[in-house]
């Protein structure tokens, strides 16, 4: 009878989901490519796209088809389903970027 009180009172009560954000990532992007960024990446750091775009591939031998475009196209969801912020810059011919948490 309580637990009939307590549901009428305050209603359903939503746990949050568990690994959500990862389930989305691997949805939408290929799992080593997730994998890739989480070993490889870390926040506040620059890289230099061409670089880790060469070892994504490198490091994955059934990415050798992979074009930059797309690449960046896989950075850019991966950054939005983690909701941060990706800061591009651009060197002469070279383009680094790097992974910042959303400010407010």
């Amino acid at each position: 009878m309580e637990c009939c009180r307590l549901y009428l009172s305050e209603g359903v009560k939503l746990s949050t989901p568990i690994n959500l954000i990862f389930k989305k990532l691997i949805n939408q992007l290929p799992k080593q490519f997730v994998e890739f960024m989480q070993s490889n990446i870390k926040m506040e750091e620059e890289y230099n796209k061409n670089t880790v775009y060469e070892k994504f591939k490198n490091t994955f031998g059934g990415y050798s088809e992979l074009t930059k475009n797309r690449f960046t196209r896989m950075l850019d969801t991966y950054v939005e389903i983690l909701d941060l912020d990706l800061i591009t810059k651009r060197s002469g011919k070279r383009s680094f970027f790097t992974i910042i948490p959303k400010i407010p």
